[in-house]
């Protein structure tokens, strides 16, 4: 490799070489050397960097390169200048992307006090399009969030809108739309928020017991009236994996012959006539013509009251 030389305004002691890392031995494996990259923090994989080997500091050869002066969508109002560690006395940072405190190289805004880590601001690019937001979301690195999808807190890898505050987990962003769930017999369909034909009343998740924000996903059974977390939500090991968005939802055959399609008009005949056609539940005519119906029973789906037979609704 022909020797190339670059002065860095990251190291102005010595000029950095682009220099080879890797390796051939005689009999064919590699060996690379071990280093990372001062700007990023990221081990160097590939086979050339840029090096100063006097003081020990390597950079990939895209870090060296970096663009000095970027615009970025998280902060519109002024360009953003690389810096090769945070502008402040502590020399240290917190990036307004993902959180993390950071002490290398650092895309800042003097004006406002902005901070980018390079990852945020140019270098992870992996980029998503989910239905529910109208911006692409970027891949971020793990850091404390408040998850718009699932509504609670914690340390995760995570996808983040630059254009808006919207933040989600990694997990929640590749959640399948179609689950089995083992504590329920048909499969539930995801949907970014409560569909607002069952908003009327409040719904409550039957693993915690825990109310259902409108706005916060949620995997579902429309015709059982059946809406559950979507992190309350265990996939047997047989169906994980084997779901996906072209599984129909058809609520026919024997298996659902006692599913009531809600809302309906008549919901209390139609919940009644089932329980009049269970054999177990009725006893033969008496000469009198009439039918003796138990007043009391118990179903599988609500065990802790009977359920009362009644004339009036």
């Amino acid at each position: 490799m022909e020797e190339k030389q670059l002065e860095h305004f990251s190291h102005e002691e010595h000029p950095l070489i682009l220099c080879e890392l890797q390796k051939e031995n005689d009999d064919g494996s590699i060996d690379q050397k071990s280093a990372v990259c001062y700007g990023c923090q990221e081990q160097i994989l590939g086979p050339a960097a840029y090096c100063c080997f006097a003081c020990d500091f390597f950079l990939h050869k895209r870090c060296a390169e970096l663009p000095r002066q970027i615009t970025h969508p998280m902060h519109s109002l002024h360009p953003l200048v690389l810096l090769g560690r945070p502008a402040y006395s502590s020399g240290c940072c917190s990036c307004n992307a993902c959180g993390q405190h950071w002490k290398y190289f650092t895309y800042h805004c003097s004006l406002c006090e902005f901070d980018l880590d390079v990852s945020c601001a140019i270098l992870d690019q992996r980029e998503i399009k989910l239905d529910c937001h109208d911006h692409p979301l970027r891949q971020q690195r793990p850091a404390d969030i408040y998850c718009n999808a699932c509504d609670k807190d914690g340390k995760d890898s995570s996808y983040l809108c630059a254009i808006c505050p919207f933040w989600i987990h990694k997990k929640c962003a590749l959640r399948p739309t179609t689950v089995k769930h083992k504590d329920h017999n048909h499969p539930l369909l995801l949907a970014y928020s409560l569909p607002s034909d069952y908003r009327s009343f409040e719904k409550s998740c039957p693993v915690c017991r825990e109310k259902v924000h409108p706005s916060r996903w949620v995997y579902y059974c429309g015709p059982c009236r059946y809406f559950v977390h979507i992190t309350c939500v265990v996939i047997s090991q047989e169906d994980e994996g084997q779901l996906s968005e072209d599984i129909e939802y058809p609520i026919s055959g024997e298996q659902d012959q006692n599913v009531v399609k809600l809302p309906s008009r008549n919901a209390a005949q139609e919940l009644i006539a089932r329980f009049l056609l269970k054999k177990d539940k009725i006893s033969s005519s008496n000469d009198s013509g009439k039918t003796n119906i138990l007043e009391e029973i118990f179903m599988d789906s609500h065990r802790k009251h009977p359920l009362v037979l009644s004339e009036k609704v």
